[in-house]
C-alpha cells in the first residue's frame, strides 16, 4: 500500500515535543477529517480529566470511554482477529476495504483511507503486518 507521511496535524495545533503515544489521536483525527486539537482536547476531557494531560505511554483503547467516543463520532468496530480462528487480516489492499479506517495493530494504531497508509512510518511490514480490527469511519 502507498504511504503519506503525516503527524496528522500535530504540528499545526502548536503541540511540540516528542510525544510518542499519540497515534491514536493522530488516527481518528485523520480518519475522521477532524482537527488534530479537537480530537487531542476531547482526549484530554474524557480519559486524563484526573491527570490534566495525556500520558505519554498513549491512550488506553480498552476503556469503556474510548469505545463510547469512537461510536459517537462515527466509527463501528469491525473484529478481523478472533482467539482460536486461523483467519488472519494483514495491512495489505487484498484484505482490507476501501474506506476511511483506523487500524488497531500490536502495540500502534493507524490510519488507513483508501488503501493509502497515513502515518509517520510505514508500520505495514510490507503488508504483512497482522491486524486486530478497524473502526471504519460511517458518520451518519
Amino acid at each position: 500500500m502507498k504511504l503519506i507521511i503525516t503527524d496528522g496535524g500535530r504540528k499545526d495545533a502548536g503541540l511540540r515535543g516528542s510525544f510518542t503515544g499519540d497515534c491514536v489521536i493522530r488516527s481518528i483525527a485523520l480518519a475522521s477529517g477532524r482537527p488534530y486539537r479537537s480530537v487531542h482536547n476531547d482526549f484530554k476531557k474524557l480519559i486524563a480529566n484526573k491527570l490534566g494531560y495525556i500520558p505519554e505511554d498513549g491512550i488506553l483503547t480498552q476503556k469503556p470511554a474510548f469505545k463510547r467516543y469512537m461510536l459517537e463520532c462515527g466509527f463501528r468496530w469491525n473484529i478481523t482477529c478472533r482467539i482460536g480462528s486461523r483467519d488472519r487480516v494483514h495491512m495489505n489492499a487484498a484484505e482490507l476495504p476501501i474506506g476511511r479506517l483506523v487500524l488497531s495493530l500490536s502495540k500502534h494504531y493507524t490510519c488507513v483511507i483508501d488503501h493509502v497508509i497515513h502515518d509517520t512510518y510505514d508500520c505495514s511490514n510490507n503488508g504483512k503486518r497482522m491486524v486486530y480490527g478497524f473502526w471504519s469511519f460511517e458518520p451518519t
